[in-house]
């Protein structure tokens, strides 16, 4: 079984993004499907771009959060996991195996 923390997401060939007054609306036409994204969902979508794993998207994530003054260390890796899980499962986008494990 795949560990997501040590994959690299990235958006489904075909997924569109469209900015509507505040969220973001994911369109994947192939399937016919529609996501629209609160702006937490936003900001993990804008990191599934297959620069980053999972584990690195929920530090990138809580460290912004950090250097905005949040009160507490966070810990958003449920978080994260929860959304790249639902756009996986709505095929929003693809996860590739991070290299680095590979050897």
């Amino acid at each position: 079984m795949m560990d997501i923390t040590r994959t690299r997401p990235y958006p489904t060939t075909g997924v569109t993004a469209h900015e509507v007054m505040d969220e973001m609306v994911l369109y994947l036409p192939e399937r016919e499907k529609m996501l629209s994204l609160n702006s937490s969902a936003r900001a993990i979508w804008e990191l599934c771009n297959g620069a980053y794993t999972v584990a690195q998207i929920s530090r990138i994530l809580a460290d912004d959060l950090e250097a905005a003054n949040a009160p507490a260390p966070l810990d958003l890796m449920a978080d994260v996991k929860t959304a790249v899980s639902q756009f996986h499962t709505l095929g929003f986008v693809t996860l590739q195996e991070d290299e680095a494990d590979e050897a």
